[in-house]
């Protein structure tokens, strides 16, 4: 029974909670292990790092953005055929982040790689590019390159290099695409030059027409003159033809109301009295003349009028073919106009983008846009390794390893070393201690 209770004591003991005390315990009777496998991580981290490590250089070079081009340059100056051609013709946009992007691309590092001859030492574009560091300085135009090797020399050589051949690369692009630029800017006004004859040509042979646009609205002029004339004849005549026959209508109502013979008292000196005789009635021989004039100057008039409507009608139809003709040519006429005007425009255009394009080609190049304002200079001493570094993360991991085998050690010990370990697990006081007695060393004693 008493084995038992010592058996669950033991495993009570190993349960229980270390607290800072026996925390403190346990490293001072484990010291030596910390000590040793510490130090055994600082000696192999300084060994490593002062004979092993192979040391890295750092060259900086500092190259510094400027603006040479007008504002407007790399903008669009408008719509229309004005903005197509700004967008065809202008120059990519640079940003600072953009020229951060092509400092490491492949086309620079070829570029050095074929400068340097840095193929025989087996350097590629993309494992040069491993070893160079660029950032842009925040709100300023300054691009900051770093450049790490194993050789100082070598380090500040390839910085200097890629400065250099950077701004030629953006000096031989910007110069390509302005190439490419005027070359099209020059076929195009070939080509517009020879749409302006053509439209040219064709608008001289419009004006020149026998019946051009300038005859054929004389003609109109005259010819609506003369309609109006005879409109205002037609009207005057019509006039007239309706009085005629009204005052015919009213003749003849008057003339069936007129007797044709009356009787009048004549004096007769034969039988020497007055005495009636019948006579014909001179106002109703009046009013047959009369009527006679009416109907002759009706019938005069009728024929006028009906001469008068057909001139007026034929008249009317030759003015509606003229201006129906003057129509057709005045709008073919505004339309070779029209064109011959934007031919005009678009040959100024891009007369006016080809003079800019050739004054930009000889002040858009690299060395413009960009200047070195801090070339690299030979490292004074290694970037990498960091010696005390090291050895201080190696005294830090080495603390942190040995001190978890020290806390590993005491949870795996069952091993009681002390009095009060023994009363701790058996709940017992200490009454005595026997001595250890060694017969080959008379005198000495332990416990």
């Amino acid at each position: 029974m008493n084995g038992v209770n010592v058996m669950n004591k033991l495993d009570n003991f190993d349960n229980e909670g270390i607290d800072l005390k026996e925390t403190l315990m346990i490293l001072k009777r484990r010291y030596m292990v910390i000590v040793l496998i510490t130090l055994a991580a600082v000696v192999a981290s300084g060994i490593y790092s002062y004979f092993f490590a192979v040391s890295t250089y750092q060259a900086d070079a500092v190259l510094m953005v400027t603006q040479v081009m007008p504002e407007n340059r790399n903008k669009s100056g408008g719509e229309g055929m004005e903005g197509l051609v700004d967008s065809i013709t202008k120059l990519p946009e640079m940003t600072i982040n953009t020229y951060v992007s092509q400092l490491k691309s492949e086309a620079v590092m070829e570029r050095v790689i074929k400068e340097l001859k840095l193929d025989k030492a087996g350097y590629t574009a993309r494992n040069l590019a491993r070893s160079v560091a660029v950032e842009a300085d925040k709100d300023t135009e300054l691009i900051k390159l770093a450049v790490t090797n194993t050789n100082p020399f070598l380090a500040a050589k390839i910085a200097n290099t890629v400065t250099q051949e950077f701004m030629d690369f953006i000096s031989e692009t910007n110069k390509q695409q302005i190439n490419k630029s005027m070359e099209f800017l020059q076929k195009q006004a070939a080509a517009n030059g020879e749409e302006l004859k053509k439209a040219a040509a064709k608008l001289n042979e419009l004006e020149a027409q026998p019946r051009g646009v300038i005859m054929l609205e004389k003609l109109i002029a005259a010819k609506t003159e003369d309609l109006t004339k005879y409109q205002s004849q037609f009207l005057q005549a019509g006039m007239e033809y309706q009085q005629a026959l009204a005052g015919k209508k009213q003749a003849e109502q008057q003339l069936k109301n007129t007797p044709l013979i009356i009787e009048i008292s004549k004096f007769d000196e034969r039988l020497g009295k007055s005495i009636l005789v019948e006579e014909v009635n001179p106002a109703y021989t009046e009013l047959a003349s009369m009527i006679n004039q009416k109907t002759v100057l009706a019938e005069e008039k009728g024929v006028e009028v009906t001469t008068l409507q057909t001139v007026t009608r034929q008249l009317t139809e030759e003015l509606k073919g003229l201006q129906s003709e003057v129509g057709r040519k005045k709008n073919s006429l505004q339309i070779a106009q029209n064109e011959v005007k934007r031919l005009e425009q678009t040959n100024s255009l891009l007369r006016s983008k080809l003079d800019e394009t050739n004054i930009s080609k000889s002040i858009i190049v690299g060395d413009k846009n960009l200047a070195v304002i801090s070339p690299a200079t030979l490292p004074g001493g290694p970037v990498a390794p960091n010696k005390m570094k090291n050895m201080f993360v190696a005294l830090v991991l080495g603390l942190v390893v040995s001190i978890g085998i020290a806390f590993v050690l005491n949870y795996f010990d069952n091993t009681v070393k002390t009095p009060k370990d023994l009363e701790e697990i058996l709940g017992l006081p200490v009454l005595g201690q026997i001595p250890c007695f060694t017969p080959n060393k008379p005198g000495a004693i332990g416990r």
